[in-house]
């Protein structure tokens, strides 16, 4: 951590691999002779209107859980009948499959499924601070899952794990550290994602003005008599290969917020493709992802690039092409507005997985100005919107900066990498800007 933290006079070999030396008086033992371990039930109950908050989750943010933004409860005489695991105040509830890491401390009795697991602690523990430990585990403890299809830690695998103990005194002055400085980083962090929603919100008004200022309202056009749709072939997933020579699938996974994505590939068979030709995507294209097509970044819609063929178009994703009296640049550009988003989705279809059909793209209504007209204001709009995204970016790379600092700071001061024990919180109240980077 630089020179701003003093390291502890002494160390020893801890004996595990992942945490190298820990100071000499610090216990190394498994987390199941410093905890209790609650397992949850399996079964959900069909009855949720009780007091008692199921967590989900969704409902994990920040460090202290104490509510369901469900509504969701399970009542006192549903405990008892299903005899269900209750995970009482001062739990550290952790996740054990899906979203491994995510880590709180109940702040009120839960229930919850197997999705997690609650560590009591017992023994001159502190909740803070093995909530801070648990945090700086993460990685080792996402190496230690198991399954195919969704990785998972059993009780044992919890119970089994070795990590660093200090006594209760420095436990104390640990958490009060570490709530102080991640606060204040927190805080930074906080701020760059205000501007960042404000940098989209711009965005959005850049789109508006190129699409709308100063055209009549009261001539519009169906985008359907300016456009060529084309829905994705629905090729059988048993064909699939992994074989680089053959052509690439672009599915809905594929398409991203203004780009595509070759992280996760399928291909289809060369010796397969034949009356496919229409199929084929081209340089410029436009392709659409159908399902969930708004996520929080934005709109899934990107243009195809020399680097992305040759590839075929599978179903739930639509291919779009400009005709006449519209260029390509502009219908991405609607595509992309706040406007074409609010006409959608009062129709939007599918409860899990929300979709739109072609028929919704090709009946919204634009106005639309001359083709020489639609060249000038993308290309101001363009100007316009690469200035918010070099905006947008470095705020997401001081954002990264950040939150690298904050683990680096939790693993350091939980693994005894630097001595906190002389820390004292400043005298002023005010905040003070944290250092990114160096110690």
């Amino acid at each position: 951590m630089g020179g701003r933290y003093k390291p502890y006079e002494e160390y020893k070999e801890s004996g595990v691999e992942w945490l190298g030396k820990v100071p000499n008086h610090w216990n190394v033992t498994k987390l199941g002779y410093r905890t209790l371990t609650i397992v949850p039930m399996r079964d959900k109950p069909k009855d949720l209107t009780g007091d008692i908050p199921w967590i989900r989750i969704e409902d994990f943010d920040g460090k202290y859980i104490a509510f369901s933004k469900s509504g969701q409860g399970v009542s006192e005489n549903t405990v008892k009948e299903m005899n269900l695991k209750v995970f009482p105040i001062k739990t550290v509830l952790c996740s054990c499959s899906c979203n491994m890491g995510r880590t709180a401390i109940v702040k009120q009795p839960l229930i919850s499924n197997q999705t997690f697991i609650g560590l009591y602690p017992l023994h001159n523990l502190l909740s803070e601070f093995l909530y801070y430990l648990m945090q700086a585990s993460e990685p080792e403890l996402s190496s230690l899952g198991t399954g195919a299809i969704q990785q998972y830690l059993s009780q044992n695998d919890f119970r089994a794990f070795k990590l660093p103990f200090p006594e209760i005194e420095e436990q104390e002055k640990i958490a009060a550290f570490l709530e102080y400085e991640t606060s204040k980083i927190d805080t930074l962090i906080a701020k760059q994602e205000k501007l960042i929603e404000l940098l989209k919100e711009k965005r959005q008004a850049v789109i508006s003005h190129a699409l709308t200022k100063g055209l009549n309202p009261d001539v519009p056009v169906k985008l359907g008599y300016y456009v060529d749709l084309l829905s994705g072939f629905a090729f059988a997933s048993s064909g699939y290969t992994d074989n680089s020579e053959d052509i690439p699938l672009l599915r809905g996974i594929n398409v991203g917020i203004g780009i595509i994505k070759w992280d996760d590939v399928a291909y289809w068979p060369k010796s397969h493709s034949e009356g496919l030709e229409r199929f084929y995507l081209k340089e410029n294209d436009i392709v659409f992802g159908m399902d969930r097509p708004w996520i929080g970044a934005g709109v899934r819609v990107a243009r195809v690039n020399k680097d992305d063929l040759p590839s075929l178009l599978l179903q739930r994703v639509t291919r779009l092409r400009a005709k006449e009296g519209l260029t390509q640049d502009f219908l991405q550009m609607i595509l992309e507005s706040i406007e074409f988003k609010s006409f959608v989705e009062v129709d939007l279809t599918g409860v899990s997985v929300p979709h739109i059909s072609p028929d919704q793209i090709l009946s919204y209504k634009i106005n639309l100005p001359s083709k020489e007209e639609q060249i000038q204001r993308t290309k101001l709009a363009k100007f316009r919107l690469q200035k918010i995204e070099e905006s947008e970016n470095k705020a997401l790379r001081l954002i990264d900066l950040l939150q690298e600092r904050r683990t680096a700071l939790i693993s350091a001061a939980v693994t005894g990498k630097i001595d906190v024990r002389d820390w004292q919180p400043p005298a002023s109240s005010e905040t003070q800007t944290t250092e990114v980077t160096g110690g």
